[in-house]
């Protein structure tokens, strides 16, 4: 079963935003800022092959094409 670690990250972006978000004090910009701060904070604790298959499956769900090399 593949797991949908981009789903994952929105469904987190949405709620760090929702938790962090004083009515109206920051713009859209310094709040995405703020939320990929926390996620490489978070990528840096995991192994490297998992943070790895972690932004390769964000990446393709966003559309983009990912090329592996290995």
């Amino acid at each position: 079963m593949k797991h949908n670690f981009g789903r994952e990250l929105e469904n987190y972006e949405k709620t760090e935003l929702r938790k962090s978000r004083p009515a109206g004090k920051y713009n859209q910009e310094e709040m995405q800022k703020e939320v990929v701060r926390e996620y490489v904070q978070a990528l840096e604790m995991m192994k490297p092959e998992i943070a790895t298959k972690f932004c390769i499956e964000y990446l393709e769900g966003r559309g983009y094409s990912v090329i592996r090399i290995t």
